[in-house]
Protein backbone atom coordinates (compact mmCIF):
# COMPACT_ATOMS: atom_id res chain seq x y z
CA UNK A 1 0.00 0.00 0.00
CA UNK A 2 0.82 3.66 -0.25
CA UNK A 3 -0.01 5.17 3.14
CA UNK A 4 -0.16 8.60 4.76
CA UNK A 5 0.13 9.05 8.51
CA UNK A 6 -1.15 12.34 9.88
CA UNK A 7 0.40 12.95 13.27
CA UNK A 8 3.88 11.50 13.82
CA UNK A 9 3.78 11.03 17.57
CA UNK A 10 4.26 7.86 19.59
CA UNK A 11 1.32 5.98 18.03
CA UNK A 12 1.63 7.35 14.49
CA UNK A 13 5.39 6.81 14.42
CA UNK A 14 5.08 3.29 15.84
CA UNK A 15 2.48 2.41 13.21
CA UNK A 16 4.84 3.69 10.53
CA UNK A 17 7.62 1.47 11.86
CA UNK A 18 5.38 -1.59 11.82
CA UNK A 19 4.01 -0.85 8.35
CA UNK A 20 7.58 -0.72 7.13
CA UNK A 21 8.84 -3.73 9.10
CA UNK A 22 5.96 -5.94 7.93
CA UNK A 23 6.24 -4.66 4.33
CA UNK A 24 2.62 -3.52 4.41
CA UNK A 25 3.51 -0.10 2.99
CA UNK A 26 5.49 0.66 -0.13
CA UNK A 27 5.62 4.37 0.64
CA UNK A 28 4.74 6.17 3.86
CA UNK A 29 3.93 9.87 3.62
CA UNK A 30 4.39 11.60 6.97
CA UNK A 31 2.28 14.66 7.75
CA UNK A 32 2.67 16.68 10.94
CA UNK A 33 2.03 20.28 11.94
CA UNK A 34 5.62 20.44 13.21
CA UNK A 35 8.07 20.38 10.26
CA UNK A 36 10.88 19.34 12.62
CA UNK A 37 9.00 16.17 13.49
CA UNK A 38 8.73 15.28 9.80
CA UNK A 39 12.46 15.94 9.34
CA UNK A 40 13.27 13.65 12.26
CA UNK A 41 11.00 10.92 10.89
CA UNK A 42 12.72 11.15 7.52
CA UNK A 43 16.19 11.12 9.07
CA UNK A 44 15.31 8.02 11.14
CA UNK A 45 13.75 6.41 8.02
CA UNK A 46 10.46 5.98 9.84
CA UNK A 47 8.69 7.46 6.78
CA UNK A 48 9.71 7.53 3.13
CA UNK A 49 8.28 10.93 2.16
CA UNK A 50 7.24 14.25 3.64
CA UNK A 51 3.57 14.54 2.77
CA UNK A 52 0.71 17.01 2.71
CA UNK A 53 -3.08 16.86 2.48
CA UNK A 54 -2.73 17.29 -1.27
CA UNK A 55 -1.18 13.78 -1.48
CA UNK A 56 -4.23 11.94 -0.13
CA UNK A 57 -6.28 11.45 -3.29
CA UNK A 58 -4.22 8.60 -4.75
CA UNK A 59 -3.28 6.75 -1.56
CA UNK A 60 -4.60 3.42 -0.33
CA UNK A 61 -4.77 4.27 3.37
CA UNK A 62 -4.72 7.43 5.50
CA UNK A 63 -4.12 7.03 9.25
CA UNK A 64 -5.10 10.01 11.40
CA UNK A 65 -3.19 9.94 14.69
CA UNK A 66 -3.73 13.29 16.39
CA UNK A 67 -5.39 14.41 19.67
CA UNK A 68 -9.07 13.50 19.70
CA UNK A 69 -10.35 17.09 19.84
CA UNK A 70 -8.49 17.87 16.60
CA UNK A 71 -9.90 14.75 14.91
CA UNK A 72 -13.36 16.29 14.82
CA UNK A 73 -12.09 19.18 12.69
CA UNK A 74 -9.57 17.37 10.51
CA UNK A 75 -11.34 14.13 9.58
CA UNK A 76 -14.08 15.75 7.45
CA UNK A 77 -11.35 17.65 5.58
CA UNK A 78 -9.39 14.44 5.03
CA UNK A 79 -12.51 12.68 3.70
CA UNK A 80 -13.09 15.62 1.33
CA UNK A 81 -9.64 15.10 -0.19
CA UNK A 82 -9.40 11.33 -0.62
CA UNK A 83 -10.06 9.30 -3.76
CA UNK A 84 -12.82 6.74 -4.22
CA UNK A 85 -10.58 3.82 -3.21
CA UNK A 86 -8.82 5.43 -0.25
CA UNK A 87 -9.54 4.25 3.28
CA UNK A 88 -9.27 6.59 6.26
CA UNK A 89 -8.88 5.36 9.83
CA UNK A 90 -8.35 7.18 13.09
CA UNK A 91 -6.67 5.76 16.20
CA UNK A 92 -8.32 7.95 18.84
CA UNK A 93 -9.21 6.87 22.37
CA UNK A 94 -12.76 8.26 22.11
CA UNK A 95 -15.18 7.49 19.32
CA UNK A 96 -18.62 9.09 19.73
CA UNK A 97 -17.86 12.66 18.71
CA UNK A 98 -15.72 11.85 15.70
CA UNK A 99 -18.33 9.41 14.36
CA UNK A 100 -21.09 11.99 14.91
CA UNK A 101 -19.00 14.56 13.06
CA UNK A 102 -18.67 12.48 9.90
CA UNK A 103 -21.85 10.38 9.96
CA UNK A 104 -23.46 12.38 7.14
CA UNK A 105 -20.32 12.77 5.05
CA UNK A 106 -20.73 11.24 1.57
CA UNK A 107 -17.52 9.27 2.09
CA UNK A 108 -18.40 7.99 5.58
CA UNK A 109 -18.27 4.41 4.27
CA UNK A 110 -14.55 4.86 3.54
CA UNK A 111 -13.81 5.65 7.19
CA UNK A 112 -13.01 3.04 9.85
CA UNK A 113 -13.08 4.09 13.51
CA UNK A 114 -10.35 2.21 15.36
CA UNK A 115 -8.83 2.32 18.82
CA UNK A 116 -5.62 0.33 19.22
CA UNK A 117 -5.19 -0.15 22.96
CA UNK A 118 -1.44 0.19 22.95
CA UNK A 119 0.94 3.02 23.60
CA UNK A 120 3.10 3.84 26.56
CA UNK A 121 3.45 6.84 28.82
CA UNK A 122 6.25 8.16 26.61
CA UNK A 123 5.36 10.36 23.65
CA UNK A 124 6.81 11.94 20.53
CA UNK A 125 8.56 10.60 17.43
CA UNK A 126 11.66 9.89 19.53
CA UNK A 127 9.75 7.23 21.46
CA UNK A 128 8.05 5.28 18.70
CA UNK A 129 8.60 1.52 18.77
CA UNK A 130 8.51 -1.43 16.40
CA UNK A 131 6.13 -4.12 17.66
CA UNK A 132 4.13 -1.79 19.89
CA UNK A 133 0.81 -3.30 18.75
CA UNK A 134 1.83 -6.96 18.92
CA UNK A 135 -0.59 -8.94 21.12
CA UNK A 136 -2.52 -5.77 21.93
CA UNK A 137 -6.25 -5.28 21.44
CA UNK A 138 -7.62 -3.07 18.70
CA UNK A 139 -11.28 -2.03 18.84
CA UNK A 140 -13.18 -1.29 15.63
CA UNK A 141 -16.30 0.79 16.26
CA UNK A 142 -19.45 1.23 14.18
CA UNK A 143 -18.17 -1.21 11.53
CA UNK A 144 -21.62 -1.47 9.94
CA UNK A 145 -21.13 1.99 8.44
CA UNK A 146 -17.75 1.20 6.87
CA UNK A 147 -17.61 -0.52 3.49
CA UNK A 148 -16.18 -4.02 3.23
CA UNK A 149 -13.08 -2.98 1.28
CA UNK A 150 -12.11 -0.39 3.89
CA UNK A 151 -12.81 -2.77 6.77
CA UNK A 152 -10.72 -5.55 5.27
CA UNK A 153 -7.85 -3.16 4.62
CA UNK A 154 -7.78 -2.05 8.26
CA UNK A 155 -8.22 -5.60 9.57
CA UNK A 156 -5.31 -6.72 7.39
CA UNK A 157 -3.07 -3.98 8.81
CA UNK A 158 -3.82 -4.76 12.46
CA UNK A 159 -3.74 -8.51 12.10
CA UNK A 160 -0.40 -8.30 10.27
CA UNK A 161 1.16 -6.24 13.06
CA UNK A 162 -0.12 -8.74 15.63
CA UNK A 163 -3.20 -7.08 17.14
CA UNK A 164 -6.32 -8.87 18.39
CA UNK A 165 -9.40 -7.21 16.91
CA UNK A 166 -12.59 -6.57 18.90
CA UNK A 167 -15.78 -5.00 17.58
CA UNK A 168 -18.10 -2.56 19.33
CA UNK A 169 -21.22 -1.39 17.49
CA UNK A 170 -22.03 1.51 19.82
CA UNK A 171 -19.41 4.30 20.08
CA UNK A 172 -21.08 5.54 23.29
CA UNK A 173 -20.53 2.16 24.93
CA UNK A 174 -16.90 2.27 23.84
CA UNK A 175 -16.40 5.69 25.41
CA UNK A 176 -18.17 4.66 28.61
CA UNK A 177 -16.00 1.56 29.04
CA UNK A 178 -12.79 3.46 28.26
CA UNK A 179 -13.65 6.06 30.89
CA UNK A 180 -13.57 3.35 33.57
CA UNK A 181 -10.73 1.08 32.42
CA UNK A 182 -8.37 3.62 30.84
CA UNK A 183 -9.19 7.27 31.39
CA UNK A 184 -9.81 6.94 35.15
CA UNK A 185 -6.43 5.22 35.60
CA UNK A 186 -4.69 8.22 34.07
CA UNK A 187 -6.69 10.66 36.20
CA UNK A 188 -5.67 8.73 39.32
CA UNK A 189 -2.04 8.80 38.30
CA UNK A 190 -2.00 12.53 37.53
CA UNK A 191 -3.73 13.28 40.84
CA UNK A 192 -1.42 11.10 42.93
CA UNK A 193 1.63 12.61 41.27
CA UNK A 194 0.49 16.16 42.01
CA UNK A 195 -0.47 15.21 45.59
CA UNK A 196 3.09 14.10 46.29
CA UNK A 197 4.71 16.93 44.33
CA UNK A 198 2.85 19.47 46.47
CA UNK A 199 4.88 18.32 49.48
CA UNK A 200 7.93 19.87 47.78
CA UNK A 201 10.19 17.45 49.59
CA UNK A 202 12.69 15.87 47.22
CA UNK A 203 13.77 13.38 49.86
CA UNK A 204 10.35 11.71 49.78
CA UNK A 205 11.16 10.14 46.42
CA UNK A 206 14.12 8.31 47.94
CA UNK A 207 11.60 6.36 49.99
CA UNK A 208 9.26 5.55 47.10
CA UNK A 209 8.93 1.87 46.23
CA UNK A 210 7.82 0.01 43.15
CA UNK A 211 4.14 0.43 44.07
CA UNK A 212 4.42 4.21 43.91
CA UNK A 213 6.42 4.06 40.69
CA UNK A 214 3.92 1.80 38.92
CA UNK A 215 0.96 3.90 40.09
CA UNK A 216 2.38 7.25 38.91
CA UNK A 217 3.89 5.87 35.70
CA UNK A 218 0.93 7.12 33.67
CA UNK A 219 1.48 10.67 34.97
CA UNK A 220 4.34 10.89 32.46
CA UNK A 221 1.78 10.68 29.62
CA UNK A 222 1.25 13.42 27.04
CA UNK A 223 -0.80 16.24 28.70
CA UNK A 224 -2.09 17.61 25.37
CA UNK A 225 -3.42 14.22 24.32
CA UNK A 226 -5.00 13.36 27.67
CA UNK A 227 -6.60 16.73 28.34
CA UNK A 228 -8.32 16.34 24.96
CA UNK A 229 -9.49 12.82 25.88
CA UNK A 230 -10.88 13.92 29.26
CA UNK A 231 -12.84 16.84 27.80
CA UNK A 232 -14.01 15.02 24.68
CA UNK A 233 -15.31 12.15 26.82
CA UNK A 234 -16.46 14.51 29.56
CA UNK A 235 -19.81 12.86 30.41
CA UNK A 236 -18.43 9.36 30.90
CA UNK A 237 -15.21 10.54 32.55
CA UNK A 238 -17.18 12.55 35.12
CA UNK A 239 -19.45 9.57 35.86
CA UNK A 240 -16.40 7.37 36.39
CA UNK A 241 -14.66 10.03 38.47
CA UNK A 242 -17.72 10.53 40.69
CA UNK A 243 -17.94 6.77 41.28
CA UNK A 244 -14.23 6.73 42.15
CA UNK A 245 -14.62 9.66 44.57
CA UNK A 246 -17.44 7.74 46.27
CA UNK A 247 -15.12 4.78 46.79
CA UNK A 248 -12.35 7.03 48.10
CA UNK A 249 -14.81 8.56 50.57
CA UNK A 250 -15.78 5.07 51.77
CA UNK A 251 -12.12 4.29 52.42
CA UNK A 252 -11.58 7.63 54.13
CA UNK A 253 -14.55 7.01 56.46
CA UNK A 254 -13.34 3.52 57.39
CA UNK A 255 -9.84 4.80 58.17
CA UNK A 256 -11.16 7.79 60.16
CA UNK A 257 -13.35 5.49 62.28
CA UNK A 258 -10.53 2.95 62.74
CA UNK A 259 -12.68 0.15 61.34
CA UNK A 260 -9.89 -2.34 60.72
CA UNK A 261 -12.12 -5.33 60.05
CA UNK A 262 -14.31 -3.40 57.59
CA UNK A 263 -11.17 -2.11 55.84
CA UNK A 264 -9.94 -5.67 55.43
CA UNK A 265 -13.32 -6.72 54.02
CA UNK A 266 -13.30 -3.77 51.61
CA UNK A 267 -9.84 -4.68 50.30
CA UNK A 268 -10.68 -8.39 50.13
CA UNK A 269 -13.57 -7.48 47.85
CA UNK A 270 -11.21 -5.51 45.62
CA UNK A 271 -8.91 -8.53 45.36
CA UNK A 272 -11.53 -10.12 43.11
CA UNK A 273 -10.11 -8.02 40.28
CA UNK A 274 -7.15 -10.40 40.13
CA UNK A 275 -9.32 -13.34 39.03
CA UNK A 276 -11.13 -11.21 36.46
CA UNK A 277 -7.90 -9.94 34.89
CA UNK A 278 -6.38 -13.41 34.85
Amino acid sequence: MNVAIIGLGHIGGSLAKDLKAEKIARRIFGIDKNPETVRKALAKKIITDAGSLEDLEHLDLVIVSIPVDALETLCPTVLDRIGSKTTVMDVGSTKSKIIQQIQNHPKRHQFVATHPIAGKETHGIENCLTGLFDQKKCIICDAKNSNEDSLQKVIYVFETIGSDILYMDDPEEHDKHMAYVSHLSHISSFALSNTVLELEEKSIFNMAGSGFESTVRLAKSNPKMWSAIFTTNQKHVLNALNAYITELQKLKDLIEKTKTHELETYMTTSNRIKKILE
